[in-house]
């Protein structure tokens, strides 16, 4: 009887513990499961290069969920930032294959050059952008699908995005 008492009280707490554990192992939707979180940039996005000049695209996706995207020239030779054309930042999630960025403000500069990044005005503020990713196999290459607007002047191709931290 004794043995039974025992052998029943094991089983019982390795059930509960074993309820316990697999109660708390939700799937998490946020970028850390889809390995998003660091800085991507995009080199070849925006312009050629240009009297040793280049525009870079940059996002950058934080374990808090929090997003930062800029828009920014460099010098090709001395790899400095030159000035920011635009920056916007906002929060994001994710589910499945789908990256949404919500809570967008948008800051730019109205004669569309390139300025320091304190420069750059809140133009809009609580937009949301949705699009579809892909990491490739050594989640070192981010690739964004943003929809085509109808009647847009646009190829809805991949942004690829090269992870830089």
């Amino acid at each position: 009887m004794k043995k039974a008492f025992t052998l029943n009280l094991i089983f019982g707490l390795l059930a509960a513990a074993m309820v316990l554990v697999f109660s708390t192992c939700k799937k998490d939707t946020s970028g850390g499961s889809a390995g998003i979180i660091g800085k991507w940039e995009n080199k070849a996005f925006a312009n050629t290069i240009y009297e040793n000049r280049q525009v870079i695209q940059h996002y950058e996706f934080k374990s808090n969920d929090s997003v930062e995207f800029y828009d920014y020239k460099i010098d090709t030779i001395t790899k400095k930032i030159l000035g920011y054309g635009f920056r916007a930042t906002g929060k994001y999630k994710i589910d499945k294959s789908v990256l949404t960025m919500y809570n967008i403000a948008n800051f730019s500069n109205s004669t569309g050059t390139f300025v320091p990044v304190a420069q750059l005005v809140q133009e809009s503020s609580s937009g949301t952008e949705s699009c579809t990713f892909t990491l490739n196999g050594q989640k070192n290459q981010l690739s964004l699908y943003f929809a085509c607007p109808i009647n847009a002047d646009c190829v809805p191709g991949p942004a690829i995005y090269n992870r830089i931290e």
